[in-house]
């Protein structure tokens, strides 16, 4: 209404919408002619504002646990009766609780040391009293029977539940396992788990609320929640169908052999027998024959027309089995090939590698994430957390050897190696050289000792000695000429140099190729990459077999220099050290022929040749006599790699030998004559661990080229 001239005029109804549309016009520029209209105004009240989704009326009153889709109690007895789904659980159980774990600090501080698996040197009393605590968690049953309980709730309900029982000062106690299936629930009105003093969770017994508990109370903490569900999703619900059909093809299977009344076969008798001729003749059988497995193996006469027909038996496993079986494995990210048909063993070992991958570690971070809020939130450590060790494959010696070929090409540092192993850092050299590659240094460049080294020692035994040195590949405790070749490398010398020349030849006609092309200018680059090199690769079986004689002799001399004469020690020590012999063999050529050190190395030498050609403008004539000329295909170059490798087997089979003797401690340094900055940087650091690298990067000598150094193991006294 409004007044006019003191009369109230009412307004027309049309006029206030058409002004606010004017008003929305001229600051949107859209008409609503023929237009989506206008959104109707929410009807709830602010206070649900972020409900998490449209959950069910009074769910709270419902007296009851899981309400949605199948319930515990189905889940569990799927779970108990379905024999695959039972052994995927227990196996995935098994492999959890097969890992090792440590409680360290968040910085780093205390490293796991992977060479002795317990914390690093940096000591932390709150550390050692929470790895004892998480040996008992719930002051009853050790870890792994406390995390297969977890387990087993997580994989089966997708409800693992944790009683939290404090102290009268109100320290964690204990932490104790609950049925997950007795757990209910309690949300507010947004669908979110009230926070305290609010009960968050009530536990049903006997079909009554027996319990109330808040969340620090009771940790509930499925690991496949849903915005749409107030319980989890575990691994049984997701492949609860393929279940129940596993579960009636195994009652099938099962009644088939327990009730069917399919025999064996048929007698047909001649024609005309009446029903109680039949009746007669089979009560003689089965007076004859039942029971009695004996008389079933005899020949027996029958009736004239007789005539004996096997029944076809019913296919008991068919490819639709298999199906099945896929699908479960798949829901634990677990390889099906324990139930499928054979597979070749590469696709079974990737699919193993995968199932690790993709089953084991989603499950150990779901662990790490619970016991660190336990560590971090509910025990008052915020720095400290809890870590599954890394599952490693290689034994000690061959994880150092790696951690070597790593420092070697420069991937990591010393340093970076020795925090990984939980160490503090070596203090830097006052001098340093580079350390030179076995295979592509010139004798001229390697450090070469001098010729006048003390005679061989004599061996005795460790304890009445506790520094032994470690005999160098002739057999001798040192060279009395250094410089003097022994047999062995001057035998795969001479294989080498052969191989070599063969190269060289084959080299220089196809750089004489590629001149008669017209080639008059070469691609370093192109020509060293298609060179054929296939001479130098069929020198493999010599290098495989001098290298495993001299790793062998390592192993034999370590043992007998400790006075050990076990007959299995001995075995084992012969074993390992032929294992790494072949592996650095592989190293070396690969058995393919197309690459390996030795093949990379000389064709890296061929191509800095090729391009000083380029540079300078050879003739394709003359390349080809220099590259024959060159230190690539030299004897020279074939002694470095003989003497060097042969001493880097020797030195790695002792290593075998020290570490599988169990009596050595540590290891030192011995200098030859005329050491280079590097060894004499690795004798300063004095006695060191077994399993520690030296400053120079590698575990044992020699450090480079030609070295002359030996290793000398600390043994206790």
């Amino acid at each position: 209404m409004a007044a006019k001239g003191g009369i109230e005029t009412k307004i027309e109804p049309g006029l206030i919408a058409r002004a606010i549309r004017g008003v929305r016009y001229a600051f949107t520029g859209q008409a609503d002619w023929f237009g989506p209209g206008q959104p109707l105004n929410p009807s709830a009240p602010e206070v649900i504002e972020g409900r998490q989704y449209d959950l069910p009326i009074s769910v709270n009153s419902f007296n009851s646990t899981k309400t949605e889709g199948i319930t515990f109690q189905q889940l569990r007895n799927f779970a108990d009766a379905c024999d695959l789904v039972r052994l995927l659980i227990e196996t995935r159980k098994d492999q959890v609780c097969g890992l090792s774990w440590v409680i360290k600090a968040k910085d780093g501080t205390s490293k796991p040391n992977r060479l002795i698996g317990k914390a690093a040197p940096k000591s932390d009393k709150r550390i050692d009293d929470l790895t004892a605590f998480f040996r008992k968690p719930d002051k009853d049953r050790c870890w792994s029977d406390w995390l297969r309980m977890v387990l087993e709730d997580m994989f089966v309900l997708d409800a693992p539940s944790i009683y939290i029982q404090r102290t009268n000062g109100g320290a964690v106690y204990a932490l104790r396992p609950i049925d997950g299936s007795t757990i209910k629930r309690i949300i507010d009105t947004h669908g979110w788990t009230p926070a305290p003093p609010d009960p968050a969770y009530q536990q049903i017994l006997k079909g009554t609320i027996a319990l109330n508990y808040t969340t620090e109370e009771l940790i509930y903490r499925p690991r496949n929640p849903r915005t749409n569900r107030i319980y989890g999703f575990g691994h049984v619900e997701q492949i609860i169908v393929t279940a129940k059909l596993l579960l009636s093809r195994q009652a099938s299977n099962l009644e088939y052999y327990e009730t069917g009344n399919l025999p064996e076969g048929w007698i047909t008798v001649a024609e005309g027998w009446t029903p109680q001729q039949l009746k007669e003749y089979q009560d003689i059988l089965d007076a004859q024959l039942s029971g009695n497995l004996a008389e079933r193996r005899k020949a027996r006469a029958a009736p004239a027309g007789s005539k004996w027909q096997p029944v076809k038996e019913p296919a008991l496993k068919n490819d639709y089995d298999e199906w099945l079986a896929r699908i479960a494995c798949f829901a634990f990210s677990y390889p099906p090939t324990p139930f499928i048909k054979q597979m070749n063993r590469s696709t079974s070992d990737k699919a193993k590698e995968s199932a690790d991958e993709e089953g084991v570690q989603p499950i150990t971070r779901w662990i790490k994430e619970l016991l660190d809020d336990i560590i971090q939130t509910r025990m008052g450590f915020p720095d400290l957390e809890f870590t599954f060790e890394d599952k490693e494959a290689q034994d000690p010696l061959e994880r150092a050897q790696i951690d070597q070929i790593y420092v070697d090409s420069g991937v990591l540092e010393p340093n970076e190696v020795r925090e990984e192993m939980g160490l503090d850092p070596l203090p830097e050299p006052e001098e340093s050289e580079p350390v030179l590659t076995t295979l592509d240094a010139p004798v001229g460049n390697a450090p070469q000792p001098a010729a006048n080294a003390p005679a061989p020692n004599a061996k005795v035994p460790p304890k009445a000695q506790k520094v032994a040195k470690m005999a160098p590949p002739d057999g001798t405790h040192q060279h009395a000429d250094t410089n003097a070749e022994t047999a062995a490398e001057t035998k795969l010398a001479d294989e080498l140099r052969a191989a070599f020349e063969l190269t060289s030849e084959s080299v220089a006609e196809q750089v004489a190729q590629a001149e008669s092309r017209g080639n008059a200018v070469l691609d370093a680059q192109a020509l060293a990459d298609q060179v054929d090199l296939t001479p130098i690769a069929e020198a493999e079986k010599q290098l495989v077999e001098s290298i495993q004689a001299s790793a062998q002799g390592g192993a034999q001399s370590a043992l007998t220099e400790l006075s050990i004469g076990d007959a299995d020690l001995t075995k084992l020590v012969n074993t390992r050290a032929v294992d790494w012999a072949k592996r650095r063999a592989a190293d070396l050529i690969k058995s393919d022929g197309t690459g390996g050190e030795l093949i990379d190395a000389t064709r890296n030498l061929i191509r800095s040749t090729i391009e000083q050609a380029a540079q300078e403008g050879w003739s394709a004539r003359t390349l080809s006599n220099e590259l024959q000329d060159t230190y690539a295909f030299s004897r020279d170059r074939a002694m470095t790699i003989a003497r060097t490798e042969l001493a880097m087997a020797y030195s790695n089979g002792a290593m075998q030998g020290y570490i599988a003797s169990g009596v050595v401690k540590g290891k030192k340094w011995i200098l030859d004559p005329d050491p280079c900055p590097v060894c004499r940087a690795n004798a300063a650091q004095g006695e060191i661990p077994l399993l520690q690298a030296f400053q120079g990067g590698v575990m044992t000598s020699p450090q480079h080229p030609r070295c002359r150094c030996t290793v000398a193991p600390i043994v206790e006294d």
